[in-house]
């Protein structure tokens, strides 16, 4: 699994909400992923692989724990002191994979109304693990880990730039783990045992 980041620039809604004269919260409402369509980049994302990812994401976000931050980071762990925002809604409206996220307010969670408030343009960005195959479809193991806020490169509805990482992710249960080794047997030549090698691997692992 490689880690990838997948914009999206189109047009996010602003809206403020009030509960029973609480003082309003903001929230940003727009489209995330484009499901059976071939974009820009020339990815596909069949829908029934991004229904999956969405149904376990929809775990945290019934948890309370799916968020982003401002500015996708180039690596899969959330960092607390950056997160801006809480995925609280994520729905299929035909093929357009739409999100609600309501902005905190933490540090950056105001930089962020700040800027949204002052009509500064931003998108959004998945920020996922999976792979593509050859024909650049995304396979079943594509999950979903965060959606960032980023600034709106300004392209109309088109996906953004992907970047996929130089690094390999394994995935124990939510545990992600950096691949400390692309294939042992090009680490490790000649005849060891299968001891031997676990050892090596699993220090190789705790070193990282």
């Amino acid at each position: 699994m490689f880690f990838i980041n997948e914009y999206h620039s189109g047009s996010l809604k602003v809206v403020e909400e009030s509960i029973d004269g609480k003082p309003k919260s903001m929230y940003i409402v727009g489209p995330y992923l484009e499901a059976d369509v071939r974009n820009q980049n020339g990815n596909y994302y069949p829908r029934d692989v991004v229904e999956k990812a969405m149904a376990k994401f929809q775990i945290k976000i019934d948890n309370g724990t799916a968020g982003g931050e401002l500015n996708h980071p180039h690596k899969p762990d959330i960092d607390l002191e950056r997160i801006s925002h809480k995925i609280t809604e994520m729905y299929f409206d035909g093929n357009i994979v739409m999100g609600k996220a309501k902005l905190l307010n933490t540090d950056v969670g105001r930089t962020a109304q700040t800027l949204v408030k002052e009509g500064f343009n931003v998108g959004v960005s998945l920020r996922a693990l999976g792979s593509f195959n050859s024909k650049r479809e995304m396979q079943d193991d594509f999950t979903l880990l965060a959606v960032d806020i980023v600034a709106d490169p300004s392209f109309s509805n088109a996906m953004m730039d992907v970047v996929i990482e130089n690094k390999e992710f394994i995935m124990n249960g939510d545990l992600i783990i950096e691949k400390a080794i692309d294939n042992m047997s090009n680490r490790y030549t000649g005849k060891k045992d299968t001891a031997y090698l676990l050892h090596q691997f699993f220090g190789s692992l705790k070193n990282k």
